[in-house]
């Protein structure tokens, strides 16, 4: 959500690419609107991410994070406490309580994360 700027009175993020919906938010909640700033997901959204290169974004309702993809359709339902980041490899870092796992794709879905404690992560470094 860093490069924003104002359209119509929404705030509006810069996409990775133009084929791709833009981040925009307005009477405080977010939404996805196309190049021509016509909306194309409605602001039901509490944050947004910039869709990545795979088509998704991370989107948070209720404090959940989840993913979606460009028309808004509910890829993995908003259910982790934070997300960080998507690799070129298909792995997404999830956090659910204390713990963080990676979520990865595998053909049209996602595997459920193997979650470990950030402890175990910290020993590691």
């Amino acid at each position: 959500m860093n490069n924003s700027t104002k359209i119509n009175g929404a705030c509006e993020q810069t996409a990775h690419s133009e084929n791709l919906p833009i981040g925009a938010k307005i009477n405080g909640k977010w939404g996805f609107i196309d190049k021509t700033g016509k909306w194309v997901i409605k602001p039901q959204f509490e944050k947004v991410s910039i869709f990545q290169k795979n088509g998704l974004a991370s989107v948070t309702m209720n404090e959940k994070f989840g993913f979606i993809d460009k028309t808004g359709k509910w890829i993995v339902q908003p259910q982790f406490d934070s997300v960080s980041g998507f690799a070129e490899n298909g792995f997404i870092c999830v956090q659910i309580n204390e713990k963080w796992g990676l979520l990865t794709k595998r053909g049209n879905g996602f595997l459920n994360p193997h979650l470990m404690t950030l402890m175990f992560f910290k020993q590691m470094a």
